[in-house]
């Protein structure tokens, strides 16, 4: 099996990557960070900061700060200080009327920090494309969690966006990110289990861009994918051969299982897709329930046994990363010994206290029954 890298470290790889390979988009960013230091750290440019933002009858914000561990940190801060810019002009006037050492200090700091008009332009159109990064960044770790099939086909929509900037650095840096998403993702030769996994997909078969995008052989993601499912057949073949002199560790069963299982999600998948190509919209976001369309059999029941296996591909490690850090919340010096099976309760209602939440309200109980039914499915 390929071994596949989180998409979402990925992502925030190429936005890191991207802006060294473009030094102007990086001085740009780089001000903001000043600019935020200031206004963070020196008590009188927050207090002047904070009249400004009244004065213009602005919702009062604080300036944020680009930390190596938080993910797009560096666009939040940039986007902050773009969208605080009127408040900060009229925080610097402020400040250079002070009289104090500290404040004439930090007036002479801010000066040169400060954008022009067609500078503030420019960092506009630099957070314009980070943006669309960034929100893959959101979707993948806190609203969809999604699976490997529906990775690409987001990736491709990014690159398939039309150029709308017309600043020399935002295009610089929108080229190194197209150049750095394509080498990282290998779009042109994608891993195996990721075709595989996108041909049992139904989002992917009804996507025009899956449909229009071609592989470095020129044929479509699709077709590759059909490919790879007879290529299983045949390897599949040969081990049985393999099993008849003694040769292979598969199992008859297990060899006959996928080589049916490959045989018809190839037939079943063109049939479908040309004569109900409705249902595969109208399921577009929930494959699983497409496979369990399929008529009841012991045929069928294999195509979606192999589905699910190649549908449930994490695209990223967040969640788990997530839950391994609330574990080490839950068990503490204090609780050594909790036994595994409290243990794991504990960290199962902590990571998904908002879900059994809105759970709770459903049943109308409350939270003694949400734990309840919580042990129940664990012990299930």
């Amino acid at each position: 099996m390929d071994w596949l890298p989180c998409s979402s470290h990925q992502m925030q790889l190429c936005i890191n990557k991207a802006l060294e390979a473009a030094p102007s988009a990086s001085l740009l960013i780089g001000r903001c960070q000043k600019i935020s230091n200031i206004f963070r750290n020196f008590r009188a440019a927050d207090e002047a900061l904070k009249a400004a933002m009244k004065s213009l009858q602005h919702k009062p914000l604080k300036m944020q700060t680009a930390t190596v561990t938080r993910w797009n940190s560096k666009y939040y801060m940039a986007k902050r200080v773009s969208d605080l810019m009127p408040a900060v002009d009229i925080a610097f006037r402020c400040l250079s009327l002070g009289t104090t050492t500290e404040e004439r200090r930090r007036t002479s700091e801010l000066r040169p920090l400060l954008f022009s008009e067609e500078e503030l332009k420019e960092l506009k159109e630099v957070i314009g494309v980070l943006d669309p990064l960034c929100a893959f960044t959101h979707w993948a770790t806190v609203v969809q969690h999604p699976t490997l099939p529906r990775l690409y086909p987001k990736i491709l929509e990014i690159l398939a966006a039309p150029c709308t900037e017309t600043t020399e650095t935002a295009k610089q840096l929108r080229a190194s990110i197209e150049e750095h998403i394509k080498s990282t993702w290998h779009l042109q030769n994608p891993p195996d289990i990721a075709l595989l996994a996108m041909f049992f997909n139904p989002a992917c078969i009804c996507h025009p861009i899956m449909q229009d995008s071609s592989l470095s052989d020129g044929i479509t993601v699709l077709e590759k994918g059909k490919e790879l499912a007879r290529k299983v057949v045949r390897t599949l073949m040969e081990e049985k051969e393999k099993v008849k002199s003694g040769q292979s560790t598969f199992t008859k069963t297990a060899i006959a299982t996928i080589e049916l299982l490959s045989v018809l999600a190839v037939n079943v998948y063109e049939a479908q897709s040309k004569d109900n190509r409705t249902d595969l919209i109208a399921h577009a976001d929930d494959p699983g329930k497409y496979w369990s369309m399929l008529p009841e059999g012991i045929e069928t029941s294999n195509i979606k046994e192999v589905a699910r296996w190649y549908l449930c591909i994490q695209a990223t490690s967040a969640e788990s990363e997530r839950l391994f850090s609330k574990a080490g919340q839950v068990l503490s010096e204090r609780k050594t010994n909790t036994s595994d099976r409290v243990f794991r309760d504990m960290v199962f209602y902590s990571s998904f206290k908002k879900t059994l939440k809105l759970l709770r309200l459903e049943m109308g109980g409350g939270d003694r029954s949400v734990k309840a039914s919580t042990r129940l499915h664990l012990s299930v």
